[in-house]
């Protein structure tokens, strides 16, 4: 090659070199410059530190509206509002658009959207896409923006809390953003606000506040388990290899298809007892399908142990079958999956609609007289139409710092002709028999009479008086009569699956049953369950309890530590300030008498910072004493309380539903003892306290400096005002609902509600203490207190701090 060449050579290697090199320029620049836009976004706007608390406020809000949107929405399979997708049935789970676990709702993400007796089939996803780009209404990004947007008025409360304090407060409609990103939720807040106090005003826009969750990976991992059912339908499959080994000749299920040679068949099937043992058999295996990657995974080894040992490869494979092999990908903390089927009713077709399942007999005579070669058959082929729920838990209990977070999704699993679905068969048509719609006509009622006792479920003693009516679904409603003075009433039923019998009577709660009386034989029966101290199933209704209801409070006291603030502000002027944080001199907590008390027996609740004061970090503390709505002095203290029942002593027990009930009363200074009834049950709590002061409550004048900027300090004003929020508990998460037991309630005259409470009367505005040998005076009120009870409803949501609180009977 001549010189000529290789300078040509190195030209173009050169020319190449600089693309690349330009290349990457470009791709670092831009990365850069969508990184540093990214961060600018997540930024709330500076404001002046006299209003750094009206912004800390708004943005807790948003933390605690934002995380309480993101445990209802993993709870119902990625929605905050399910019921809008469509109708969900609790007594036919499959009929509808999910599961409903009432009140909680979680759509299908794999589904047959068409009717059981449908000929053809539709699978369906009700999966919401994860980000807003892809679904700009119902991806979990838009849900969450509607919902914080939707709620954040009520926490803020019309800026009521800093109305007192002087601040004038104008808001503009918020607009929100979510933004999934791993490990966090961020939330973008667009609220205009003017804010003014005295000579000071402010405009404050953009607030942002995040969520340590990652709701991706939960997210991802629903979605990986979804794709196995499309793709390799597991839960039809595990079905069909379980029953396989229950459904042969003289076997709990009929077989698919089996021939055996018997002169006399001796096997004989009804639907509805295999329809039992079908949810039985759903109920024992379907925990046992398990996640490979899950934290809760585990492989069991079967054992030898005598005469069954050929057996356990027929065991292990089926037992192994039910492994998923997927694996968590990015797996930041240890998540443990579940799959549950709690009882619910499973769809059933075999054959078509057979009740009664019997093989086919056939002979085959010898033509030979003098042969005995005569055979009797007994031939078996059956067709099993199969649909049921199941719901998917993922759980990570070190999410949100330790509460734990819960991701349901549902998934149907669909069995036509004894094969997975195939979205392409269209089964044939079966005869159905319809009810006319005069359903209660004698000609129309069961021929077994029932019988059913009522009784009180606290004395055991019999109700009369109790009106029984019997609802057909989308036909009619049938009184059948009360109950004697022996609590007792013997009829005849409509026939009906999924029928509804509800007994009311004025001085009990209203109780249904789901009842399927279509199954109902022989010449009596019986509707109740075994109770203990009863020989016969009965029905137990609970009685409402009038109650005196008062309120106590436990009072929180704060130790405050100060510094020289003196020799802070000089070393401030050097743009040192945050240096001498830290030399704490010593520390003072007030008590009733304003004395110096130990704090060792007192549980830390909460800290807080206050930069540039004298009194420069505070420290709350819960105490072990009570004080009553009336031991506060010169002023007047009022609670309302809300006590919702959620469930029945026993929970949600399935096919027995109850009427709510909703308690609602207030206690004050005025009135210290309310009235209100209860029945037994599982109760979420709102307690929200508020004191009014007789005289002006004065936080002292006070420095504060920025840590984000050194050459910034200020002197605040002195602040007045005349009322407060005093302390709440909020207990409306399903692990502290408050249980209201028989025992309890039927005993007791009455119950107090202990409210945790900021005592604020008793922090004087200043103390006197030594630093360097000169008694100074230091603010022990200060404005950050008001974050304290703004933070209770997160605070008592800790099980250490809870406990102390809720409800006591007297």
């Amino acid at each position: 090659m001549g010189k000529k060449g290789q300078v040509t050579v190195f030209i173009i290697l050169g020319i190449i070199l600089m693309v690349i090199f330009a290349a990457v320029l470009f791709i670092v620049n831009k990365s850069t410059t969508e990184s540093i836009a990214y961060e600018q976004a997540l930024t709330s706007d500076s404001v002046p530190q006299q209003f750094v608390a009206l912004q800390q406020f708004v943005e807790s809000c948003m933390y605690s509206v934002g995380k309480k949107g993101i445990t209802i929405l993993g709870q119902q399979g990625g929605y905050i509002s399910p019921e809008t997708l469509g109708d969900y049935s609790i007594t036919d789970q499959t009929s509808g658009v999910g599961i409903d676990l009432d009140p909680l709702k979680v759509p299908y993400w794999h589904y047959n959207s068409k009717d059981n007796q449908d000929p053809s089939t539709l699978i369906t996803s009700l999966k919401p896409a994860l980000y807003d780009e892809d679904d700009s209404y119902w991806s979990i990004e838009a849900q969450l923006a509607r919902y914080l947007e939707a709620n954040i008025d009520d926490c803020l409360g019309d800026f009521q809390i800093f109305d007192s304090q002087g601040y004038l407060v104008t808001q503009e409609y918020p607009v929100a953003e979510a933004q999934i990103h791993d490990n966090e939720v961020y939330f973008l807040l667009e609220m205009p606000l003017e804010v003014s106090k005295g000579d000071a005003d402010a405009s404050m826009e953009n607030f942002v506040s995040g969520v340590d969750i990652n709701l991706k990976q939960y997210y991802e991992t629903a979605e990986q388990i979804t794709a196995a059912q499309q793709e390799y339908t597991f839960l039809e499959n595990h079905l069909i290899n379980v029953l396989s080994l229950y459904a042969m000749p003289g076997g709990h299920f009929p077989p698919f298809l089996a021939t055996t040679v018997d002169e006399i068949n001796t096997d004989v099937w009804y639907t509805s007892q295999l329809q039992i043992s079908l949810k039985e058999m759903l109920a024992a295996y379907v925990p046992m399908i398990r996640h490979q990657g899950s934290d809760n995974f585990y492989r069991y080894d079967f054992q030898a142990s005598g005469s069954s040992d050929e057996l356990i490869p027929l065991y292990s494979q089926t037992y192994d079958n039910m492994i998923l092999p997927l694996e968590i990908q990015d797996q930041t903390s240890p998540i443990t999956i579940d799959f549950n089927y709690f009882g619910w009713e499973p769809y059933l077709n075999i054959n078509g609609g057979e009740d009664t399942i019997k093989p086919q007999e056939a002979n085959i005579e010898s033509p030979l007289p003098l042969v005995n070669l005569d055979f009797t058959f007994q031939n078996y082929l059956n067709t099993y139409d199969i649909s049921y729920p199941v719901l998917v838990t993922i759980e990570d209990q070190d999410a949100l710092n330790g509460e734990g977070f819960i991701f349901n999704i549902a998934l149907e699993s669909n069995i036509i002709n004894n094969e997975a679905i195939d979205m392409a068969y269209i089964q044939p048509k079966t005869s159905i028999s319809n009810f006319e719609s005069v359903v209660c006509n004698e000609e129309h009622l069961s021929d077994t009479l029932v019988k059913t006792i009522v009784i009180d479920a606290y004395t055991g003693e019999p109700i009369s008086d109790v009106f029984f009516e019997f609802n057909v679904p989308e036909q009619d409603t049938c009184g059948l009569g009360t109950t004697n003075s022996v609590g007792t009433i013997e009829e005849q039923y409509p026939l009906a699956v999924g029928g509804e019998l509800n007994l009311k009577h004025e001085d009990y709660l209203d109780t249904s049953f789901i009842l399927n009386t279509a199954y109902f034989s022989g010449d009596s029966a019986f509707v109740g369950y075994a109770v203990a101290t009863q020989d016969t199933p009965v029905v137990e209704l609970y009685s409402e309890k009038e109650l005196e209801a008062t309120v106590s409070f436990r009072p929180i006291k704060k130790c405050t530590s100060y510094i020289d603030q003196a020799e802070c502000l000089s070393k401030w002027t050097q743009g040192n300030f945050n240096d001498c944080q830290a030399e704490i001199i010593g520390e003072i907590c007030v008590s009733d008498s304003q004395n110096i008390f130990g704090s060792d027996s007192m549980l830390n609740i909460y800290e807080i910072d206050s930069e540039g004061s004298a009194s420069t970090h505070h420290t709350y503390l819960m105490t072990n004493g009570k004080k009553s709505v009336t031991d506060f002095e010169n002023a007047k203290v009022s609670t309302f309380v809300t006590m919702e029942r959620m469930s029945d002593v026993y929970g949600n027990i399935p096919l027995i539903i109850e009427d709510s009930h909703t308690a609602l009363f207030t206690t004050s200074t005025d009135n210290p003892i309310a009235t209100t009834t209860l029945y037994p049950g599982f109760y979420s709590l709102t307690a929200i306290s508020s004191i009014e002061f007789n005289d002006e409550y004065i936080i002292p004048a006070d420095y504060r400096c920025s840590s984000k900027n050194e050459n910034y300090c200020e002197e605040l004003d002195q602040i007045n005002f005349d009322e407060q929020m005093l302390g709440q508990l909020i207990l409306t998460e399903e692990n502290t609902y408050i249980e209201v037991t028989l025992e309890d309630l039927y005993s007791a005259d009455g119950f107090e509600i202990i409210v945790p409470a900021f005592d604020w009367q008793q922090i004087p505005q200043s103390m006197e203490v030594d630093i360097g040998n000169t008694p100074t005076t230091i603010n022990t009120r200060v404005i950050e207190d008001v974050q304290i009870v703004a933070q209770l409803s997160e605070i008592t949501k800790e099980s250490t701090v809870r406990s102390s609180l809720g409800l006591r009977w007297n």
